[in-house]
């Protein structure tokens, strides 16, 4: 019979201390070998550095990234972020330490007694009883099936995952700050346009009625120079609003009053950097989104190591050691002393299915972050080659625009040479201009779209972060920053499952 609970002991210790955690999840993620799109520039293509867009030699757009880096409350919120999440971390390892308390106390009572038994002719009496007592209890959980441990590294994972969530807000707040700046731009260079076009027409108008009032020209003529006024007038009253409301967009981003922002108007930048990125490969170690994903997994695995654990028996040691007197005198005494020593275990039998559900619930919580995370692998593939195909036919659209727009421009003046010669009515030449000023509309905003495809670029590749690591804030304070046992370094905190530039990492460990 000892044989056997031998044998039940060590087969329950050895399923205790199994680290392997198996939840049943496919993580492979295929990397392709190439890009679908080869891009060619003309130019040379320049480094991809995290201060990008000092690239375009701007000095407006170079001042509003400081100041949504230094003001933007998207980022302060993620600051804040990590620091709540380091203090989580520290209240999981906490829990792997002993804790230890001092309980200082004054009691005093008073009761009858009956002292009979002690001698017949005493009777019941009251008496008052004083109490001085002056412990210290140091208490430790023995972590033998890895409840705290778990814990504290899934503490540890979703701290580096702040960190990473916080690259991942500076990266989409800086590529929006200068998306929005060139969207500005471009308005800027078509409400320059629009107004030119205004002018033009309002000058036609004025020449069509005077022919009118001559009697050269029926009035038909002249309500159609009308209506390309009011048509011109639309369309820049229209960009001057959507300018206003780009305006006001940037100045939420910078942490700014719209009411006290403002920004000149101006044209877009003469020079659009070009960009050649590396291997697919190197995608995923440049993509804080995909490591803020990363880290969020592995607490999400650690999380059912804490869940496992708690199947198994609570192991509690305590001692206690201090003094405790009835009299204030000899408190402090060696004849006062007082100690005691305490080990406890706790098993759980039956509690309705809760650990089992819980146990469930973590695994099912674990399978949601292996999904997500490869969704945001296939999201990371998908907009660095949408911003690929979006440079190169943006740059070919621009191009035919170009022609189209000189082509409509040469017809709007040959058509306006032609009525002044009395060969064609004004109708012809209203339809002229009309296509003139539709096609170089058009012309400026694929100018601009070529800008911002740059910068779509730039944010699918990560804005430049190569390797950043977790930013300072999560580390920098060695005070409040827990001492973990492994390093802090990228490689020890930051993992990516199912990719092969890291086959060293198991997501199931």
């Amino acid at each position: 019979m000892r044989k056997i609970w031998g044998w039940l002991l060590l087969v329950f210790l050895a399923a205790a201390c199994e680290r392997q955690i198996s939840v049943g999840c496919d993580l492979d993620v295929t990397v392709p070998d190439e890009w679908k799109i080869d891009l060619e520039y003309e130019e040379e293509a320049q480094e991809l550095s995290d201060s990008w867009w000092t690239l375009f030699n701007d000095p407006i757009l170079n001042e509003l990234e400081e100041m949504a880096l230094s003001y933007n409350k998207d980022l302060l919120i993620a600051c804040e972020r990590i620091l709540e999440a380091r203090a989580q971390a520290g209240i999981a390892f906490s829990k792997r330490l002993p804790q230890l308390f001092l309980f200082p106390s004054y009691n005093r009572s008073g009761q009858l007694i009956n002292l009979s038994e002690f001698s017949p002719l005493a009777g019941d009496q009251r008496s008052v009883f004083r109490s001085y007592v002056m412990p210290a209890t140091l208490s430790y959980e023995v972590d033998f099936w890895g409840k705290f441990l778990h814990g504290d590294r899934a503490a540890k994972a979703r701290l580096v995952a702040s960190c990473w969530g916080y690259w991942n807000i500076m990266n989409s707040l800086t590529t929006e700050v200068a998306n929005l700046y060139l969207t500005l731009r471009t308005l800027d260079e078509e409400i320059n346009f629009l107004n030119e076009s205004v002018r033009v027409r309002n000058d036609t108008y004025e020449i069509n009625k005077a022919r009118v009032r001559a009697g050269l020209d029926p009035e038909i003529d002249l309500s159609r120079a009308l209506l390309e006024v009011a048509r011109a007038e639309q369309e820049l009253q229209d960009s001057l609003r959507l300018r206003q409301e780009a305006e006001n967009e940037l100045a939420q981003l910078v942490g700014s009053l719209a009411s006290d922002f403002s920004i000149a108007h101006g044209n877009l930048p003469e020079n659009n950097p070009h960009f050649t990125p590396d291997l697919p490969a190197s995608l995923l170690l440049r993509r804080p989104d995909v490591w803020e994903k990363s880290l969020e997994l592995k607490a999400a695995l650690e999380e059912v190591g804490v869940s496992i654990a708690q199947f198994f028996p609570e192991i509690s040691l305590s001692g206690t050691l201090g003094f405790l007197s009835p009299q204030l005198n000899r408190w402090f005494t060696w004849l006062g002393r007082y100690w005691a020593v305490d080990a406890t275990a706790s098993q759980p039998l039956f509690d309705g299915g809760n650990l089992i559900y819980n146990w469930k619930e973590k695994k099912a919580l674990y399978r949601v972050a292996a999904h997500s995370y490869q969704k945001q692998v296939e999201i990371a593939f998908k907009e660095v080659e949408d911003a690929f195909s979006a440079i190169n036919y943006r740059r070919k659209e621009f191009e035919a625009q170009s022609l189209a727009a000189d082509a409509a421009i040469d017809t709007a003046y040959l058509a306006r040479q032609q009525f002044n010669a009395g060969l064609i009515n004004f109708l012809q030449v209203a339809d002229a201009e009309k296509t003139q000023l539709d096609v170089e509309k058009l012309a400026i905003r694929l100018k601009g779209s070529q800008y911002l495809a740059t910068i779509f670029l730039i944010r699918a590749l990560g804005g430049g972060f190569e390797d950043p690591g977790p930013p300072n804030l999560c580390f920098d304070d060695e005070e409040l920053c827990p001492p973990f046992e492994e390093s802090s370094n990228q490689s020890d905190l930051g993992w990516l499952p199912g990719i092969p530039h890291n086959p060293t990492q198991d997501p199931q460990e």
